[in-house]
């Protein structure tokens, strides 16, 4: 059986620098290194120093931490639905096969769980791995299990809700709203806040303590918010 070779390449989502990569493909399509796009700087958060593997139904997948970050990396000859990919390329060899090729990265802040929730082969491949910890030594696998659950269902509701957050934020932008961006108190206690819209234009507002914690800090919040709560007093558009 032959074996085809195909050079991708792109720029390091590190550096940003021009960096390549050689996938090898058996004469089925099948991709044979997959962990050396999981291992390139096409993709991820940089040099690997401590990786473990993760059985997925969707493709090839590894957990990796680096010098500054880390999460999971899944690599796949099919698109997912629960994600864009970081990476994807698609070549048909003159006399040998079509192949498609994505990346999709999980960072282990929090977007991990998006994986684990959606992927019930992964979930018990990381409970078995997680099963090893001396954190969790006298643990049963069930407890660990609900406890594995718990983390990802909650991780899934906060994902969601930032999403849902996030899409609010650009359609307030693009309505022409001013956002709260920034804060710190003034020398007479009152709070500066600072605003700013689509552009990066910034306006600012004097307001108490009081008011400025009205509005919980992850929110989305305006003026005219802080307004319908007590009197706000222009201010310095920057600090």
């Amino acid at each position: 059986m032959g074996e085809y070779r195909l050079q991708v390449g792109g720029h390091s989502r590190q550096t940003g620098r021009e960096s390549r990569v050689t996938l090898k493909f058996n004469s089925d399509g099948e991709l044979l290194n997959a962990i050396a796009l999981a291992r390139s700087a096409l993709v991820g958060w940089g040099e690997w120093q401590d990786s473990h593997k993760i059985k997925s139904a969707f493709g090839k997948c590894w957990w990796c931490s680096t010098a500054g970050h880390g999460g999971m990396i899944l690599i796949t000859q099919m698109p997912i639905s629960f994600r864009e990919p970081a990476f994807e390329a698609q070549y048909a060899f003159p006399t040998g096969p079509a192949v498609k090729v994505y990346a999709y990265e999980f960072e282990e802040d929090s977007d991990w769980s998006i994986l684990l929730g959606n992927d019930p082969q992964a979930f018990e491949s990381e409970l078995e791995h997680m099963m090893t910890w001396d954190s969790n030594k006298g643990m049963t696998k069930e407890a660990l299990r609900e406890k594995l659950k718990g983390e990802v269902e909650r991780s899934c509701r906060w994902r969601k809700e930032y999403e849902e957050r996030e899409k609010a934020r650009q359609e307030m932008l693009d309505a022409g709203k001013f956002l709260r961006c920034s804060a710190k108190t003034a020398d007479d206690g009152r709070v500066h806040v600072l605003f700013e819209n689509k552009n990066g234009k910034t306006i600012g507002y004097f307001m108490s303590k009081e008011t400025y914690d009205s509005i919980p800090l992850l929110d989305n919040a305006t003026p005219e918010d802080y307004a319908n709560h007590d009197k706000i007093d222009p201010a310095p558009a920057d600090f």
